[in-house]
């Protein structure tokens, strides 16, 4: 069933002259582009972009100081990341010390 809708969508399109086959291509293209501005239409609408993780709220503008609407300020800005957990001890390489009997 496949094969045929292949074969017939083929000969459909080798058959249609040059103008109707750029006005498809146009057709598509901007079909596309709605489709991929619609799915993306909530990030769109926030203004957001590369510091918008797409799994969770906007990151802090880092421009501007936590108290006022200029950058710099009296407090200091909060680090973007939390600080990475401390590595573990490495484990002993020899065998396990015997208690003294």
């Amino acid at each position: 069933m496949g094969t045929a809708l292949g074969t017939l969508v083929v000969t459909t399109l080798l058959d249609l002259s040059w103008p109707v086959r750029i006005v498809l291509v146009v057709v598509v293209v901007v079909a596309g582009l709605g489709y991929v501005l619609w799915r993306h239409r909530a990030e769109i609408t926030t203004g957001g972009g590369a510091d918008v993780p797409p799994d969770g709220p906007p990151a802090a503008d880092a421009s501007t100081a936590p108290g006022g609407d200029e950058p710099g300020g009296d407090e200091p800005a909060a680090p973007a990341t939390a600080p990475a957990p401390e590595p573990e001890p490495p484990a002993p390489s020899g065998p396990p010390a015997t208690p003294p009997s």
